[in-house]
Protein backbone atom coordinates (compact mmCIF):
# COMPACT_ATOMS: atom_id res chain seq x y z
CA UNK A 1 0.00 0.00 0.00
CA UNK A 2 1.71 3.34 -0.65
CA UNK A 3 2.34 5.94 1.55
CA UNK A 4 -0.75 8.42 0.12
CA UNK A 5 -3.25 5.76 0.58
CA UNK A 6 -1.68 5.14 4.22
CA UNK A 7 -2.25 8.45 5.21
CA UNK A 8 -5.59 9.38 3.63
CA UNK A 9 -6.42 6.20 5.48
CA UNK A 10 -5.26 7.57 8.58
CA UNK A 11 -6.84 11.00 8.10
CA UNK A 12 -10.34 9.24 7.34
CA UNK A 13 -9.95 7.53 10.38
CA UNK A 14 -9.26 10.59 12.36
CA UNK A 15 -12.19 12.14 11.01
CA UNK A 16 -14.25 9.29 11.92
CA UNK A 17 -12.98 9.58 15.52
CA UNK A 18 -13.73 13.33 15.99
CA UNK A 19 -17.08 13.37 14.59
CA UNK A 20 -17.87 10.39 17.31
CA UNK A 21 -17.15 12.76 19.97
CA UNK A 22 -20.07 14.09 22.13
CA UNK A 23 -20.76 17.66 21.12
CA UNK A 24 -20.37 18.92 24.58
CA UNK A 25 -16.55 18.25 24.10
CA UNK A 26 -14.86 20.94 25.45
CA UNK A 27 -10.67 20.59 24.14
CA UNK A 28 -11.80 20.90 20.26
CA UNK A 29 -9.09 20.69 18.25
CA UNK A 30 -8.82 22.03 14.35
CA UNK A 31 -10.38 19.27 12.51
CA UNK A 32 -13.21 19.70 15.53
CA UNK A 33 -13.89 23.13 14.15
CA UNK A 34 -13.35 22.30 10.43
CA UNK A 35 -16.23 19.73 11.22
CA UNK A 36 -18.67 22.14 13.34
CA UNK A 37 -18.02 23.92 10.04
CA UNK A 38 -19.27 20.92 7.87
CA UNK A 39 -22.39 20.52 9.55
CA UNK A 40 -23.53 23.88 9.84
CA UNK A 41 -25.96 24.25 6.92
CA UNK A 42 -26.01 27.66 7.97
CA UNK A 43 -22.50 28.53 6.96
CA UNK A 44 -21.34 31.21 4.90
CA UNK A 45 -19.05 29.00 3.11
CA UNK A 46 -19.38 25.28 2.79
CA UNK A 47 -16.67 22.95 3.18
CA UNK A 48 -16.68 18.45 2.50
CA UNK A 49 -14.60 16.37 4.30
CA UNK A 50 -12.94 15.97 0.91
CA UNK A 51 -11.76 19.47 1.51
CA UNK A 52 -10.97 18.95 5.27
CA UNK A 53 -8.93 15.70 4.24
CA UNK A 54 -7.00 18.01 1.96
CA UNK A 55 -6.17 20.74 4.56
CA UNK A 56 -4.76 18.51 6.67
CA UNK A 57 -2.22 16.93 3.71
CA UNK A 58 -1.37 20.53 2.79
CA UNK A 59 0.02 21.60 6.64
CA UNK A 60 1.44 18.00 7.06
CA UNK A 61 3.02 17.29 4.36
CA UNK A 62 3.63 21.04 3.02
CA UNK A 63 5.29 22.04 5.90
CA UNK A 64 7.85 19.11 6.33
CA UNK A 65 10.37 20.14 3.48
CA UNK A 66 9.61 23.73 4.61
CA UNK A 67 10.67 23.15 8.60
CA UNK A 68 13.66 21.02 6.77
CA UNK A 69 15.09 23.47 5.83
CA UNK A 70 14.60 25.94 8.43
CA UNK A 71 16.41 23.75 10.77
CA UNK A 72 19.01 24.02 8.36
CA UNK A 73 19.36 27.36 8.09
CA UNK A 74 18.88 28.23 11.95
CA UNK A 75 21.72 25.04 12.99
CA UNK A 76 24.31 26.86 10.03
CA UNK A 77 23.68 30.21 11.82
CA UNK A 78 24.25 28.85 15.29
CA UNK A 79 27.39 27.24 14.09
CA UNK A 80 28.40 30.37 13.04
CA UNK A 81 27.79 31.85 16.41
CA UNK A 82 29.06 29.57 19.48
CA UNK A 83 28.16 31.67 21.64
CA UNK A 84 24.06 31.22 20.97
CA UNK A 85 24.89 27.34 21.22
CA UNK A 86 25.96 27.83 24.88
CA UNK A 87 23.24 30.32 25.56
CA UNK A 88 20.75 27.64 24.75
CA UNK A 89 23.00 24.34 26.54
CA UNK A 90 22.76 27.10 29.54
CA UNK A 91 19.23 27.23 29.16
CA UNK A 92 18.42 23.42 28.57
CA UNK A 93 20.53 22.69 31.39
CA UNK A 94 19.04 24.60 33.57
CA UNK A 95 15.07 23.48 33.22
CA UNK A 96 15.15 19.82 31.58
CA UNK A 97 18.99 18.95 33.38
CA UNK A 98 21.24 16.56 32.39
CA UNK A 99 19.40 13.11 32.64
CA UNK A 100 17.27 13.10 29.81
CA UNK A 101 16.27 14.51 25.69
CA UNK A 102 14.26 17.92 25.80
CA UNK A 103 10.65 17.36 25.02
CA UNK A 104 7.81 19.13 23.34
CA UNK A 105 6.04 19.83 26.91
CA UNK A 106 9.70 21.79 27.46
CA UNK A 107 9.64 23.97 24.68
CA UNK A 108 7.29 27.07 26.56
CA UNK A 109 10.10 26.60 29.39
CA UNK A 110 12.96 27.64 27.03
CA UNK A 111 12.56 30.98 26.21
CA UNK A 112 16.02 31.57 24.57
CA UNK A 113 15.24 28.44 22.13
CA UNK A 114 11.92 30.00 21.35
CA UNK A 115 13.50 33.49 19.93
CA UNK A 116 16.58 31.69 18.61
CA UNK A 117 13.86 30.22 15.82
CA UNK A 118 12.20 32.72 15.59
CA UNK A 119 15.22 34.75 14.57
CA UNK A 120 15.91 32.18 11.95
CA UNK A 121 12.16 31.97 10.43
CA UNK A 122 12.61 36.12 10.26
CA UNK A 123 16.09 35.88 8.67
CA UNK A 124 14.89 32.84 6.53
CA UNK A 125 11.18 32.53 6.12
CA UNK A 126 9.56 29.42 4.41
CA UNK A 127 7.95 31.20 2.30
CA UNK A 128 9.53 34.08 1.16
CA UNK A 129 6.75 35.64 -0.88
CA UNK A 130 3.33 35.77 0.10
CA UNK A 131 0.63 35.85 -2.92
CA UNK A 132 -3.15 37.68 -2.34
CA UNK A 133 -5.84 38.39 -4.39
CA UNK A 134 -7.85 41.56 -3.64
CA UNK A 135 -11.80 40.10 -3.50
CA UNK A 136 -13.18 43.56 -3.94
CA UNK A 137 -11.63 46.93 -5.53
CA UNK A 138 -10.30 49.06 -2.83
CA UNK A 139 -7.56 51.82 -2.33
CA UNK A 140 -4.42 51.26 -0.61
CA UNK A 141 -2.23 54.89 0.34
CA UNK A 142 -3.47 56.68 -3.14
CA UNK A 143 -3.45 53.40 -4.91
CA UNK A 144 -6.48 52.29 -6.88
CA UNK A 145 -6.22 47.94 -6.56
CA UNK A 146 -9.24 46.84 -8.97
CA UNK A 147 -11.31 43.49 -8.41
CA UNK A 148 -8.98 40.43 -8.77
CA UNK A 149 -5.80 42.18 -8.95
CA UNK A 150 -2.91 39.42 -7.18
CA UNK A 151 -0.67 41.43 -4.98
CA UNK A 152 2.74 39.57 -4.26
CA UNK A 153 4.35 40.66 -1.14
CA UNK A 154 8.08 40.45 -0.41
CA UNK A 155 8.01 39.12 3.14
CA UNK A 156 11.90 38.23 3.08
CA UNK A 157 12.76 41.87 1.93
CA UNK A 158 10.14 43.45 4.99
CA UNK A 159 11.71 41.26 7.46
CA UNK A 160 14.92 42.69 6.60
CA UNK A 161 13.88 46.40 6.11
CA UNK A 162 16.72 48.24 8.35
CA UNK A 163 13.68 50.79 8.85
CA UNK A 164 11.95 48.07 11.03
CA UNK A 165 14.61 45.85 11.92
CA UNK A 166 18.18 46.49 13.99
CA UNK A 167 20.88 45.00 11.87
CA UNK A 168 18.37 43.09 9.69
CA UNK A 169 21.13 40.79 7.92
CA UNK A 170 22.59 39.61 11.58
CA UNK A 171 21.12 36.95 13.76
CA UNK A 172 20.05 38.26 16.76
CA UNK A 173 17.54 36.20 18.93
CA UNK A 174 17.79 38.75 22.08
CA UNK A 175 15.90 40.94 19.57
CA UNK A 176 12.83 39.13 20.54
CA UNK A 177 13.41 38.84 24.05
CA UNK A 178 10.68 40.20 26.59
CA UNK A 179 11.38 44.62 26.46
CA UNK A 180 9.44 47.32 28.92
CA UNK A 181 6.78 47.09 26.60
CA UNK A 182 3.67 45.28 27.46
CA UNK A 183 3.10 41.93 25.69
CA UNK A 184 -0.57 43.33 23.94
CA UNK A 185 1.97 45.98 22.46
CA UNK A 186 4.78 43.92 21.26
CA UNK A 187 2.42 41.57 19.34
CA UNK A 188 0.47 44.29 18.04
CA UNK A 189 4.10 45.74 16.48
CA UNK A 190 5.43 42.78 15.50
CA UNK A 191 1.91 41.55 13.43
CA UNK A 192 2.89 44.58 11.33
CA UNK A 193 6.35 43.49 10.45
CA UNK A 194 7.30 39.34 11.45
CA UNK A 195 5.48 37.98 8.45
CA UNK A 196 7.13 34.28 8.18
CA UNK A 197 3.70 32.76 8.31
CA UNK A 198 1.89 35.59 6.55
CA UNK A 199 -0.86 37.33 8.34
CA UNK A 200 -4.49 38.26 8.97
CA UNK A 201 -6.57 35.52 8.20
CA UNK A 202 -4.62 33.94 6.00
CA UNK A 203 -1.68 33.25 7.82
CA UNK A 204 -0.40 29.85 7.89
CA UNK A 205 -2.50 27.49 10.13
CA UNK A 206 0.11 25.37 10.98
CA UNK A 207 2.59 27.91 12.25
CA UNK A 208 1.97 26.39 16.01
CA UNK A 209 3.27 22.83 14.70
CA UNK A 210 6.03 24.81 12.99
CA UNK A 211 7.82 26.05 16.27
CA UNK A 212 7.07 22.25 17.24
CA UNK A 213 9.02 21.10 13.95
CA UNK A 214 11.74 23.17 13.89
CA UNK A 215 12.23 23.99 17.87
CA UNK A 216 12.50 20.52 19.57
CA UNK A 217 15.30 18.99 16.31
CA UNK A 218 17.32 22.17 17.07
CA UNK A 219 17.00 21.83 21.02
CA UNK A 220 18.32 18.07 20.50
CA UNK A 221 21.19 18.91 18.49
CA UNK A 222 22.01 21.49 20.50
CA UNK A 223 21.72 19.49 23.55
CA UNK A 224 23.42 16.57 22.47
CA UNK A 225 26.19 16.83 20.04
CA UNK A 226 28.88 19.22 19.23
CA UNK A 227 29.02 20.57 15.13
CA UNK A 228 32.76 20.57 13.45
CA UNK A 229 32.77 21.77 10.02
CA UNK A 230 36.40 22.13 7.84
CA UNK A 231 35.83 25.69 6.97
CA UNK A 232 36.07 28.61 9.62
CA UNK A 233 32.35 29.81 8.45
CA UNK A 234 29.23 28.06 6.66
CA UNK A 235 28.50 30.03 3.52
CA UNK A 236 25.17 31.54 4.00
CA UNK A 237 24.64 32.17 0.13
CA UNK A 238 20.99 32.00 -0.91
CA UNK A 239 19.46 30.45 -3.64
CA UNK A 240 16.11 29.33 -5.10
CA UNK A 241 14.18 26.28 -5.04
CA UNK A 242 10.86 26.28 -6.07
CA UNK A 243 8.83 29.11 -3.76
CA UNK A 244 11.84 28.43 -0.95
CA UNK A 245 14.99 29.70 -0.50
CA UNK A 246 17.62 27.11 -0.31
CA UNK A 247 21.54 27.35 0.83
CA UNK A 248 23.37 27.71 -2.49
CA UNK A 249 26.18 25.63 -0.80
CA UNK A 250 24.45 22.90 1.47
CA UNK A 251 26.99 22.62 4.15
CA UNK A 252 28.58 19.39 5.45
CA UNK A 253 28.92 19.03 9.50
CA UNK A 254 30.61 16.21 11.47
CA UNK A 255 28.47 15.68 14.90
CA UNK A 256 30.57 14.87 17.82
CA UNK A 257 28.75 13.11 20.67
CA UNK A 258 28.28 15.94 23.56
CA UNK A 259 25.89 13.62 25.82
CA UNK A 260 24.84 10.63 24.59
CA UNK A 261 21.38 10.15 24.17
CA UNK A 262 21.28 6.60 24.67
CA UNK A 263 22.32 6.39 28.13
CA UNK A 264 19.36 8.63 28.97
CA UNK A 265 17.02 4.90 28.99
CA UNK A 266 19.23 4.04 31.54
CA UNK A 267 18.58 6.41 34.03
CA UNK A 268 15.61 7.44 36.26
CA UNK A 269 13.73 10.27 34.30
CA UNK A 270 13.26 13.98 35.69
CA UNK A 271 10.88 14.36 37.79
Amino acid sequence: MGVSNQFDELLERLLVEHEERVEEYENKDMMDLLLEAFRDEHAEYKISRKQIKSLFVEIFLGGTDTSAQTVQWIMAELINKPSIIEKIREEIDSVVGKTRLIKETDLPKLAYLQVVVKEGLRMHPPSPLVVRTFQESCEVKGFYMPEKTMLVINVYALMRDPESWDDPNEFKPERFLPSSKSKQDEEKEQGLKYLSFGAGRRGCPGSNLAYLFVGLPVGVMVQCFDWKIKEDKVNMEETTAGMNLAMAHPFKCTPVVRIDPLTFNLKSPSP
